[in-house]
Protein backbone atom coordinates (compact mmCIF):
# COMPACT_ATOMS: atom_id res chain seq x y z
CA UNK A 1 0.00 0.00 0.00
CA UNK A 2 1.09 3.53 -0.68
CA UNK A 3 1.62 5.71 2.35
CA UNK A 4 0.51 9.35 2.04
CA UNK A 5 3.35 11.85 1.95
CA UNK A 6 4.00 13.62 5.25
CA UNK A 7 6.38 16.32 4.08
CA UNK A 8 6.20 19.36 6.32
CA UNK A 9 6.23 22.64 4.44
CA UNK A 10 7.09 25.84 6.31
CA UNK A 11 4.60 28.64 5.65
CA UNK A 12 5.76 31.19 3.11
CA UNK A 13 3.24 33.77 4.35
CA UNK A 14 2.17 34.42 7.93
CA UNK A 15 -0.73 36.35 9.40
CA UNK A 16 -0.12 39.68 11.11
CA UNK A 17 -0.68 38.21 14.60
CA UNK A 18 1.81 35.42 13.81
CA UNK A 19 4.34 37.95 12.51
CA UNK A 20 3.88 39.94 15.73
CA UNK A 21 4.52 36.80 17.78
CA UNK A 22 7.60 35.95 15.71
CA UNK A 23 9.05 39.44 16.32
CA UNK A 24 7.88 39.69 19.92
CA UNK A 25 5.93 42.89 19.28
CA UNK A 26 2.28 43.90 19.27
CA UNK A 27 -0.08 44.03 16.33
CA UNK A 28 0.01 47.83 16.22
CA UNK A 29 3.79 47.72 15.81
CA UNK A 30 3.37 45.42 12.81
CA UNK A 31 0.98 47.96 11.26
CA UNK A 32 3.47 50.78 11.95
CA UNK A 33 6.31 48.80 10.35
CA UNK A 34 4.17 48.07 7.30
CA UNK A 35 3.08 51.72 7.02
CA UNK A 36 6.71 52.88 7.24
CA UNK A 37 7.69 50.35 4.52
CA UNK A 38 10.05 48.63 6.97
CA UNK A 39 8.18 45.32 6.81
CA UNK A 40 6.87 44.01 3.51
CA UNK A 41 3.33 42.74 3.29
CA UNK A 42 1.26 41.29 0.47
CA UNK A 43 -2.45 41.17 -0.19
CA UNK A 44 -4.04 37.74 -0.40
CA UNK A 45 -7.64 38.36 -1.26
CA UNK A 46 -8.83 40.76 1.43
CA UNK A 47 -6.13 39.78 3.93
CA UNK A 48 -2.68 41.24 4.49
CA UNK A 49 0.03 38.64 4.99
CA UNK A 50 3.74 38.94 5.79
CA UNK A 51 6.22 36.91 3.74
CA UNK A 52 8.38 34.82 6.07
CA UNK A 53 11.47 36.07 4.28
CA UNK A 54 10.41 39.69 4.99
CA UNK A 55 10.49 38.97 8.72
CA UNK A 56 14.02 37.57 8.44
CA UNK A 57 15.11 40.53 6.26
CA UNK A 58 13.74 43.00 8.81
CA UNK A 59 15.61 41.30 11.66
CA UNK A 60 18.80 41.23 9.57
CA UNK A 61 18.49 44.99 8.90
CA UNK A 62 17.92 45.66 12.61
CA UNK A 63 20.99 43.65 13.55
CA UNK A 64 23.14 45.36 10.92
CA UNK A 65 22.05 48.84 12.00
CA UNK A 66 22.73 48.07 15.66
CA UNK A 67 26.20 46.74 14.87
CA UNK A 68 26.94 50.00 13.06
CA UNK A 69 25.68 52.19 15.93
CA UNK A 70 25.82 50.49 19.35
CA UNK A 71 23.01 51.47 21.67
CA UNK A 72 23.75 52.60 25.21
CA UNK A 73 22.25 50.36 27.86
CA UNK A 74 21.00 51.32 31.30
CA UNK A 75 24.17 49.80 32.77
CA UNK A 76 26.27 52.36 30.86
CA UNK A 77 24.94 55.09 33.15
CA UNK A 78 25.64 53.14 36.32
CA UNK A 79 28.62 54.23 38.43
CA UNK A 80 30.45 51.11 39.59
CA UNK A 81 32.76 52.99 41.99
CA UNK A 82 32.13 52.60 45.72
Amino acid sequence: MNQPSTVAIAPLLVSLPDAAKALGVGRSTIYELMRAKKLESVAVGRRRMIPEVAIRDYVDRLRASQKAAPVATQDDDFDYED
